[in-house]
């Protein structure tokens, strides 16, 4: 026999002594502890009378085991669910943590930071315009050749100021005298250096004429469209950054908005760059 079921399923009504109850738990007691441990007490229950059955059940050596109950998935609730169809409190929340914030993506600071590197710049550049007063800085940019290279000049010579409009250039070497004066004469700066003593130089610095004062004026405008060019490419690249960012909950308004701070910065430095290029042009105009 193959299980407690079948076994159990000979004994009917029949066999049983209505009057002997002892004899008839001990029928079934006998046929429960031939069989395998798995008698259940449905099968019970249809082969003999409840009350019977049950008694025996209980006064079987073998031990009986409840049948595991089959448990059913608990329906979520589409509506509160985090999936697709979720509830408008999750959604919301979703929505908020994933949120950008398009002032820190672009920083409008950073921007303004490059933009003041350039126009720093080209105030660099206009300190090179000299107009008959002397500094030591008129000869930084020389280039000197020396030993088969070509070194800046202020690394080959000691520059100082002789009096208001004139300057004294030490060579330590004085055979190399004669290279630093070819350099600052062919320099473009309209200098004319003279020997001092065998190792030095005193270069006149000369008052400037009306033919230098407009060309003057002409390299401060160029220097000054050539910042705002620079000005222009940081603006077009941080746009092109905006137009094509895509992030969540970032919507077409908020990129104009961003844009309009980005645009405004500019414009100020682009006011910047023609106030300062007026105010040189007066200067070496001798306006």
């Amino acid at each position: 026999m193959e299980n407690g079921a079948v076994v159990l399923g000979v004994i009917t009504t029949k066999n049983l002594d209505k009057n002997n109850t002892n004899n008839n738990t001990t029928m079934i007691r006998t046929v429960l502890a031939c069989s395998l441990p798995h008698a259940t007490r449905a099968v019970a229950a249809t082969t003999v009378p409840r009350a019977l059955a049950a008694a025996a059940l209980a006064a079987s050596p073998v031990p009986w085991t409840a049948a595991p109950a089959r448990g059913y998935a608990k329906k979520t609730d589409k509506k509160g669910a985090s999936g697709k169809k979720g509830g408008k409190n999750d959604a919301a929340a979703d929505e908020d943590a994933e949120a950008v914030d398009l002032d820190v993506v672009f920083d409008v600071t950073k921007m303004k930071d490059q933009l003041d590197q350039h126009i720093a710049k080209m105030r660099a550049a206009w300190e090179h315009f000299f107009l008959g007063k002397a500094s030591p800085t008129m000869l930084d940019k020389v280039v000197v050749a020396h030993k088969k290279a070509h070194v800046p000049l202020p690394q080959v010579a000691q520059i100082s100021l002789k009096d208001a409009h004139t300057l004294l250039v030490i060579v330590p070497d004085e055979n190399f005298t004669k290279a630093v004066e070819t350099a600052i004469r062919s320099s473009g700066l309209n200098l004319n250096p003279m020997p001092d003593t065998k190792n030095s130089l005193k270069v006149p610095v000369p008052k400037p004429t009306a033919e230098l004062r407009q060309s003057l004026a002409k390299q401060v405008h160029k220097v000054a469209e050539d910042t705002k060019t620079k000005v222009r490419t940081v603006r077009q690249h941080e746009i092109s950054r905006i137009k094509a960012f895509k992030g969540a909950g970032v919507s077409s308004d908020d990129k104009h908005a961003l844009q309009q701070k980005f645009e405004k910065v500019v414009h100020t430095a682009i006011e910047q760059i023609d106030a300062l290029a007026k105010t040189k042009t007066k200067e070496v105009l001798g306006q």
